[in-house]
């Protein structure tokens, strides 16, 4: 299947605005931050979500029909625009991605990958992260808001738009969890150098 799957087995809102001119999310979940579209009975248990979606915001694809041309006043990926939305770590956690020219841009190279997710469709990813975590985290209160091991389940086909989509979802959702595990990390990074400093400390008196 096209797009990308998430599984939220046991299973803030906030709105996003258009980081390029003239363009604007049509996406209403993520212009409202409004999951639902109807209040979930009181009378029923929720115990587990289902979430199909697509990618979200992409550089377009390669179309031989219309031999790569734009249509007119479309941007360029080799305008300043597009060199930024597009220049970032193309590579999610799954799969190394390189960079490739862009067909739309030739003969030059272009910024932006042919079906690349953009920096506006990562904000909107991580967006919809915090909506399904208002949602089922802090509504429905059917997963931790550590998300533990097994609560999440990820899946989305070999595209990069697609999992850069799916990772930067599940950013969202438990972003919470990864700053607490950053700071820990930084806590032991901080006592290993205070290890570090007193073995170099000790040693110096030895040489004198």
């Amino acid at each position: 299947m096209s797009g990308c799957f998430l599984l939220l087995l046991a299973l803030l809102s906030a709105t996003a605005e258009s980081q390029i001119p003239h363009l604007v999310c049509l996406n209403p979940v993520i212009q409202t931050g409004v999951f639902e579209d109807k209040p979930f009975s009181t009378d029923w248990a929720l115990v587990q979500a289902h979430v199909h979606q697509r990618h979200l915001d992409r550089w377009i694809y390669a179309h031989p029909l219309i031999n790569n041309h734009c249509w007119p006043a479309q941007l360029n990926s080799t305008s300043h625009v597009m060199t930024e939305q597009c220049n970032y770590n193309l590579s999610s956690v799954w799969e190394h991605f390189g960079r490739s020219p862009d067909p739309y841009a030739y003969p030059e190279f272009g910024s932006c990958n042919a079906k690349q997710l953009t920096k506006q469709g990562i904000q909107h990813a991580q967006a919809l992260g915090k909506i399904l975590r208002k949602q089922y985290v802090d509504l429905h209160q059917i997963i931790p808001g550590t998300c533990p091991e097994d609560s999440v389940g990820l899946e989305c086909d070999e595209a990069q738009k697609n999992q850069q989509t799916t990772q930067n979802e599940y950013y969202g959702l438990c972003k919470k969890r990864k700053k607490k595990r950053e700071e820990r990390e930084k806590k032991r990074e901080e006592r290993r150098e205070e290890r570090r400093e007193e073995k170099r400390r000790e040693e110096k008196r030895r040489e004198e």
